[in-house]
């Protein structure tokens, strides 16, 4: 590459079929839910509760994960519209 010689171009992201940004969105969402399951199922347990209080105790972490994930789709469907422009540049100083 000569020197001031710059590659440039667009390219719209498809956020819904991408795997690394939905994997991303899991880690995001999952994560922290994860979290809060195994944190209502510890009190759940060393309350010493039945199989059926059980569920009702620990099932908020569920919905909050279905949630989270219902209203990102929302948010990339009804906001981005699935894409997500993107620009690269390379020059012989660096890559953006």
């Amino acid at each position: 590459m000569k020197n001031g010689q710059i590659f440039e171009w667009d390219y719209d992201v498809k956020v819904i079929q991408n795997p690394f940004v939905m994997k991303q969105l899991y880690m995001a969402f999952g994560i922290p839910s994860l979290f809060l399951w195994l944190l209502l199922s510890v009190l759940a347990i060393t309350e010493g509760s039945d199989l059926q209080s059980y569920f009702v105790q620990v099932s908020p972490a569920l919905y909050v994960f279905l949630g989270f994930m219902i209203l990102s789709y929302l948010i990339i469907v009804l906001v981005f519209r699935n894409n997500y422009p993107m620009t690269f540049r390379v020059d012989a100083k660096k890559m953006q």
